[in-house]
């Protein structure tokens, strides 16, 4: 993510469409996209056929993983949500909150881990059967392992089934757009500790900074 090519983040995997006036600003790898939280977003578009954006679709699970320095985060923050099947990530009271629904269960979680104005290597990794869990600098700081029955069917709605970061999927009544900077950006088809053991990512070399 080192640079905005008309409204469209450069990265070698994934198409980024912005909205809004968003600048690039140095990051931790190179350049990374800075949201200011004022109707600044971007989105990565439809997703819902794909395991990105639809769960129902994860049979091996999904890893998100990211580089992640928040700015003045206030009450209703979005920092990303996926798909009305998919994951949810937001903030308030404090607390950074974590969701990741299917089209009939949902899973939830908060941490209090992730600091203001710093880089963290952020990761949400969920699995049917193992459920939800979050990492701050390659460290689990929390985890949802049983899950509810999902309360709201979802409501085809085109907002809803775009992938969005620095803003929701309109549900929520106190939402605001999101304030962080963002870098290198991936995502796996795939169980983390499956990645991890068959080496298909590396952890233990990461370091915020």
């Amino acid at each position: 993510m080192d640079a905005i090519v008309g409204s469209r983040v450069s990265h070698p995997k994934i198409r980024i469409d912005t909205f809004g006036l968003p600048r690039m600003v140095p990051g931790r790898i190179g350049g990374a996209l800075n949201l200011d939280g004022s109707n600044e977003f971007a989105s990565l578009g439809k997703q819902q056929e794909a395991c990105l954006g639809n769960l129902d679709l994860c049979r091996h699970g999904l890893l998100l993983s990211a580089w992640l320095r928040p700015g003045q985060l206030k009450d209703g923050m979005d920092v990303m949500s996926s798909g009305s099947n998919g994951l949810r990530i937001w903030y308030e009271g404090g607390k950074l909150k974590v969701s990741a629904r299917t089209s009939t269960k949902e899973w939830n979680l908060e941490t209090d881990r992730v600091r203001l104005d710093q880089w963290q290597f952020v990761e949400v990794a969920w699995h049917p059967e193992d459920g939800l869990r979050f990492y701050v600098n390659e460290e689990q700081v929390a985890e949802s392992t049983r899950s509810t029955v999902r309360a709201d069917p979802g409501v085809s709605n085109p907002d809803r089934e775009q992938f969005y970061f620095g803003r929701g999927d309109g549900t929520r009544s106190n939402a605001r757009y999101g304030n962080f900077s963002l870098d290198d950006v991936e995502y796996w088809s795939s169980n983390r500790d499956y990645l991890m053991a068959f080496d298909y990512i590396q952890r233990g070399t990461t370091s915020a900074s």
